[in-house]
């Protein structure tokens, strides 16, 4: 399903990311669905690789704009984990 303007441009890297991780491509899933992250699975080693991911892209502030209520919260390592991990733990896929 194509997906133009759905998702912001850097949650589109994050979602064509996580899909990528689980070999679908970002414009197969339907986002649009409720429950879209139950759709594929991975394992938690998977998860745990691409949250070090996404706390490494969120050191740039264009992704934490578009994400984070308050960006300058999200500065510190520590501080990106935690926010990706709480995101992801909220919608990503599920864990075999």
């Amino acid at each position: 399903m194509k997906q133009s303007n759905f998702h912001g441009v850097y949650l589109t890297d994050i979602l064509t990311e996580m899909c990528r991780r689980v070999g679908v491509e970002y414009d197969d899933v339907d986002f649009s669905e409720d429950e879209w992250y139950l759709k594929h699975s991975w394992k938690q080693k998977d998860k745990d690789m691409f949250i070090e991911w996404f706390a490494k892209y969120l050191r740039n502030m264009g992704p934490r704009r578009e994400l984070c209520q308050y960006p300058s919260l999200v500065r510190t390592k520590e501080e990106r984990v935690k926010f990706a991990e709480k995101l992801v733990d909220q919608f990503s896929w599920k864990i075999i």
